[in-house]
């Protein structure tokens, strides 16, 4: 089923023109775990693997199909890198954005969007052991970070002379899938900082306001730093520190106490 959507996706791409894009002049199409503004061209692709932790892999792939339109999809699990039983995720997910407004000297752009891709393991409802002695405490099925589902997000890029690009974000969603009790408005701010024409430091906070009845935070939100290398045209490859202020909760309620490091390798084409 994966195999078939992302061939559709890639022979509806291949049907459109478009002038080269490249990785060092395009805008972010995403901070960390947050959308941006920032879209494909017509006729472009890219694709991503994403590592995490407990042997997690995570591959997404988008494609520009219209000139403000893009579509993608992602699929993966944990365990994979590892010599356990591989726990895949529910479903592969898909994700649409639709560039509203273009960024002008005075305004930002603007897109509307909609993600079902949420961040690390996935947790199916009843599936875990929370008493430690062999019974299950019902849990809504959900990712560990939950997915933005609908969401609105504004960008605009300032040029800072010979301090180079700057780039802010900001965004709001509504997941009305993973949670019955917790389908709240959310918002989430990023940053992007050009360090020179190959590295870029990111920067997200989500307020995870749509996070606080689950039992998997504690109400501190999500705050995650990154460092991208642009080392080719097309090729990239970024170190990440997830959820620096320890905000992430087991199902037990108990403190995770750690800053998870992530890796992305990030691939993109024109056709």
């Amino acid at each position: 089923m994966m195999r078939n959507l992302l061939l559709g996706l890639l022979i509806a791409g291949a049907t459109l023109g478009a002038v080269a894009q490249d990785l060092k002049t395009m805008p972010l199409n995403r901070l960390i775990d947050n959308p941006t503004a920032g879209i494909l061209q017509r006729g472009h692709f890219d694709f991503d693997m994403a590592l995490y932790s407990q042997g997690g892999v995570l591959l997404s792939f988008s494609v520009g199909l219209l000139e403000r339109m893009n579509m993608g999809a992602s699929y993966g699990g944990t365990y994979i890198i590892s010599d356990q039983k591989p726990e895949w995720n529910q479903r592969p997910e898909l994700s649409l954005k639709y560039r509203l407004f273009d960024e002008s000297v005075t305004w930002p752009a603007v897109v509307l969007g909609y993600s079902g891709q949420g961040r690390g393991l996935w947790i199916d409802e009843n599936s875990m052991d929370l008493n430690g002695d062999g019974t299950t405490d019902k849990h809504p099925a959900r990712y560990e970070v939950k997915a933005k589902g609908f969401f609105a997000v504004a960008g605009k890029n300032f040029i800072l002379g010979n301090l180079g690009l700057l780039g802010l974000h900001m965004g709001a969603n509504i997941n009305p899938v993973e949670n019955d009790d917790d389908r709240g408005l959310n918002l989430w701010l990023g940053m992007d900082k050009e360090i020179n024409n190959e590295l870029t430091a990111v920067a997200e906070y989500d307020f995870a306001f749509d996070d606080a009845k689950t039992g998997l935070s504690k109400n501190m939100g999500f705050l995650n730093l990154g460092l991208r290398w642009t080392f080719a045209e097309r090729l990239s490859i970024e170190l990440d520190f997830k959820d620096v202020f320890q905000n992430r909760e087991d199902l037990t309620g108990r403190s995770v106490n750690s800053v998870s490091r992530e890796i992305k390798i990030t691939y993109i084409e024109f056709l």
